[in-house]
């Protein structure tokens, strides 16, 4: 009988347990998603986001592949950036050959040589 009650109690136990790991597993999923989403929304008033669309780089695989770390350090990057001119010229024109005063633009071509099935050598 007592073997029965400690049965009993570790499966309750075992079954809190596996609740409790999927609702934080829910949570987590829930809040990653939100943080995406307020990043997606911030790219699209930003140069970046324009450059990431000129460089052909998907705004949602961008957003699912990349860490988010690294997306915060590139909008910062872009959001401190002193060459505002020279970036506005070349979105309005189209031309990806004269990125180099980016400062995310070796990001920016190894994010497109990836899509685009190109491995670059560092």
């Amino acid at each position: 009988m007592v073997s029965v009650i400690v049965f009993a109690a570790m499966l309750v136990a075992l079954a809190s347990a596996g609740f409790a790991l999927t609702w934080a597993i829910a949570g987590n999923m829930h809040q990653g998603q939100e943080v995406r989403r307020r990043l997606a929304a911030r790219l699209e008033g930003l140069r970046f986001g324009r450059a990431l669309r000129l460089f052909g780089i998907d705004h949602e695989a961008y957003l699912h592949t990349q860490r988010v770390a690294v997306i915060e350090a590139q909008v910062q990057n872009c959001e401190n950036c002193g060459v505002l001119a020279q970036c506005d010229a070349n979105l309005q024109v189209g031309d990806v050959s004269h990125f180099d005063f980016c400062p995310n633009e070796t990001a920016l071509s190894r994010m497109r040589d990836a899509a685009s099935g190109r491995a670059t050598a560092d």
